[in-house]
């Protein structure tokens, strides 16, 4: 189990299963090229790389991971894809997921899923939600799409292009905003401004998605920093607005956790007047007080 330079990995850190001995083939009948990446020369030996994740666990038991072309980069973050799906199948509901990462444009994708689930009351935003207690933010998908079976090939295994297919379909027939403008609540209000002001969009309606709106891990970030600070809510996480992704689901969020709602209507009201308003007005304002 060894890492990309050839090193052996600690127990729990994955690395890609290696195997050699007299049993190890030559190569690929007329594929130099498979040969070349598949069979290694290290230490004096032949090695034959498996594409196999595992890990040690201390007592020596060896865990498979998954393969190591599920290995995925989203956001500037290194993603398992095996580790998104069992974190799903944790999910309360979840009897079977398969995560994918979809392409948005020729420099941009987005994590998605497939789930099947045994609860048809199970939704989506309740199962981003409840991912939310098992990995950060940037491995909850941004697509979660519900079915009632999960594409196989005649081999019996999981059609990973088929899935790939069908949640890429999904991710375009929901990108585009179908909202004309924030909603009515102030803290709705509140949060579509400071959404749409980090994303260079002038009018979010309430049930627009922030990544189909062109947000990532990063502006994830920024956003919640900015709505701990200006409606004063420190507990808000980065993985609240992954788990919702709207600000209608992300208000109803912030709500539950107020135990005065009211407080955060008040909040969200001062910060639109103040948002409003120019600099001379806040200035102004400040002097009278």
């Amino acid at each position: 189990m060894v890492n990309a330079a050839g090193d052996d990995c600690p127990d729990w850190v994955p690395g890609e299963l290696w195997v050699s001995g007299r049993g190890i083939a030559r190569g690929y009948r007329g594929r130099p090229d498979l040969t070349a990446q598949k069979f290694v020369e290290y230490d004096g030996r032949t090695w034959y790389r498996t594409g196999d994740l595992v890990r040690y666990w201390p007592d020596g038991t060896c865990e498979f991971v998954g393969r190591a072309d599920h290995r995925v980069k989203v956001s500037g973050y290194r993603i398992e894809l095996g580790d998104v799906e069992a974190a799903l199948r944790r999910v309360t509901g979840v009897v079977g997921a398969v995560a994918a990462v979809v392409p948005t444009g020729p420099d941009s994708a987005v994590l998605a899923a497939m789930v099947r689930v045994d609860d048809d009351r199970c939704t989506a935003a309740q199962i981003r939600a409840g991912l939310a207690d098992f990995v950060p933010a940037h491995m909850i998908p941004q697509q979660v799409t519900l079915v009632d079976r999960i594409p196989f090939t005649v081999g019996g295994k999981i059609d990973r292009r088929a899935v790939t297919a069908d949640l890429t379909a999904a991710v375009a027939a929901g990108g585009a905003p179908g909202y004309p403008g924030p909603g009515p609540t102030p803290v709705e209000k509140a949060l579509a401004a400071i959404v749409g002001e980090l994303l260079g969009v002038p009018d979010v309606g309430v049930d627009d998605d922030f990544f189909a709106l062109g947000g990532d891990s990063v502006l994830a970030t920024a956003a919640v920093a900015r709505i701990r600070t200006w409606l004063d809510v420190p507990d808000a996480a980065v993985a609240d607005l992954f788990a919702t992704r709207t600000v209608a689901a992300l208000a109803g969020r912030l709500a539950d956790r107020e135990p005065d709602p009211g407080r955060l209507d008040q909040v969200a009201e001062v910060y639109l007047d103040i948002a409003g308003m120019d600099s001379a007005a806040v200035l102004s304002e400040i002097g009278a007080q």
